[in-house]
């Protein structure tokens, strides 16, 4: 090894051992190296409906918001509440609406407990309470910011997975069942006096909510109060015909301030429908979500996979034999493919993997009908494309399976499109099964034509492999880095906005 090679070995090491303890880069290299599976964070967080373990004592509004959201979850899914349990928070958001009078969102919910125990008069009553108030709020975005703290404590720094998973979290079960409440009101039989009022309570819904799909809750409902019962039989254009002239009928029979508000909050609807509901909206979220997960996690993941392949260099440069071997009998690789073989289809329960390393393992019996040559052979421009391009692609499996199992990449994993990570231990293992093979039967195939011993050929080229797959993982760890910080910041802007107020995101970007 020449002076300039150490110099460049020492060079990676170092650098990449001064950002693990370096305070603003360890964040980024701690996932994929060695933190893996959920965090705790994500899964035990008393500040949101869909991780708390046991519900606090409703002490304040954000606390009780969040029993809201957990009733409201059940009653969407027909889960048992008993009439105690209803008319206890029918109760307390009742008095959360005498202290907050103007939020419109504990009526609301009085409705939809009222409508639960069946109380019909209470649930019109509080319905248009409810359409009378002027703000909408359920505290989530406050809780979300908090949730975030806890995050950025966890994990050490402000990073772009942390508002990813925060809005995956984001309960919309309240806003639909206000919704499913206010659609059901609706009927052939409606007065305008009902129209207007879920007209109005799904304009606070839609302009109250910060998240995309509450706001679409909210827009459908007055969608459906401007169109009436018939909406989803009429054609595109008696639609528009319809909801026009709700506005009109409200200039006849209420007041012009009421049709005037009626004609801007359906002009806003389609903004809404253009800007906030587009296909493109989804799917510039989870372009954001899934680079947030590889930005925190790649760098880690290179350095966990440049460790282990100098690991295993490690071992080979340790344990070599300068002493010449006499070959195997036959009877060894073969028993060896046999019992190798046997353990894979057990294991996996395929007869393909386990075929191929019973064949592999088995062509190390076959040996050339001429004399070896013990001496080590030279690095011809196959053996040098074999060892770069073995290193390169074991190393890019490696890494992708300790990218896929990291934290942020396990915690937004229901929010990305299929794919193999979603079984990422049987991935790995098939590919690394497929690479390893084919690198060994070339290995062979090489040593036979060179006459060397296939086991101490194998041996020997491994170690360039090794090396290239270590310094390579290396590098592009100390180089990619900062760039991942650098990506990961402008990531986290974009996101942290979309989780604490989506539909203003969509609205003025």
């Amino acid at each position: 090894m020449t002076f300039a090679q150490r110099a460049f070995i020492g060079a990676i090491v170092g650098a990449t051992i001064a950002l693990l303890f370096h305070p603003l880069s360890r964040p980024w290299l701690q996932f994929g190296l060695w933190r893996f599976g959920p965090s705790p964070t994500v899964e035990s967080s008393p500040l949101l409906a869909g991780t708390l373990e046991s519900l606090p004592q409703p002490q304040s509004e954000e606390e009780l918001s969040l029993w809201t959201q957990v009733a409201c979850n059940k009653i969407a899914h027909a889960e048992p509440l008993s009439r105690d349990n209803l008319l206890l928070l029918t109760e307390l958001v009742r008095m959360a609406a005498e202290k907050e009078p103007q939020n419109a969102y504990w009526r609301q919910c009085e409705a939809v407990f009222q409508h639960a125990l069946r109380n019909k008069e209470a649930v019109d009553k509080a319905w248009l309470r409810a359409s009378s108030r002027t703000d909408w709020n359920d505290y989530q975005s406050n809780r979300l910011q908090k949730f975030l703290d806890r995050m950025t404590e966890e994990s050490g720094s402000e990073m772009a997975w942390h508002p990813a998973v925060a809005y995956q979290l984001i309960s919309i079960d309240g806003p639909r069942m206000i919704y499913s409440l206010g659609s059901s009101m609706i009927d052939a039989n409606s007065s305008l006096d009902s129209r207007w009022a879920t007209f109005e309570n799904g304009l606070l819904l839609r302009d109250g909510s910060k998240s995309r799909q509450a706001a679409k809750y909210g827009h459908n409902l007055m969608e459906i109060a401007a169109t009436g019962s018939q909406s989803s039989i009429l054609k595109r254009r008696e639609i528009t015909a319809t909801k026009m002239q709700f506005p009109l009928d409200l200039l006849r029979d209420k007041s012009d301030t009421d049709s005037q508000i009626a004609v801007r909050a359906l002009k806003e609807n389609d903004a809404y429908a253009a800007l906030v509901f587009s296909p493109t909206t989804a799917t510039n979220l989870a372009k954001l979500t899934g680079q947030a997960a590889l930005s925190a996690s790649l760098p880690g993941s290179l350095a966990l996979t440049g460790s282990i392949a100098g690991i295993l260099l490690g071992i080979l440069i340790l344990f070599r034999s300068e002493q010449p071997s006499k070959p195997w009998p036959l009877a060894v690789p073969l028993t060896l493919a046999f019992g190798i073989g046997l353990s894979t289809y057990l294991i996996t329960q395929l007869l393909l993997p386990a075929f191929w390393v019973f064949l592999v393992l088995a062509l190390f019996a076959l040996r050339p009908p001429i004399a070896l040559n013990s001496s080590p052979a030279k690095a011809t421009p196959a053996i040098k494309a074999l060892c770069f391009s073995f290193g390169v692609l074991a190393a890019a499996v490696v890494c992708a399976g300790a990218t896929a199992s990291s934290t942020p990449f396990q915690s937004l994993i229901s929010a990305l499109p299929d794919g193999w990570w979603q079984d990422v231990q049987s991935t790995v293992f098939y590919a690394l099964l497929a690479l390893i093979g084919t690198y060994l039967f070339l290995a062979q195939v090489i040593a036979y034509r060179l006459r060397r011993s296939a086991g101490k050929f194998i041996l020997h080229i491994s170690k360039t492999s090794l090396a290239v797959a270590a310094l390579g993982c290396f590098f592009c760890s100390v180089i990619l880095t900062p760039v991942c910080i650098m990506w990961d910041h402008k990531i986290h802007t974009e996101l942290r906005m979309i989780s604490l107020n989506e539909t203003a995101y969509y609205l003025n970007r």
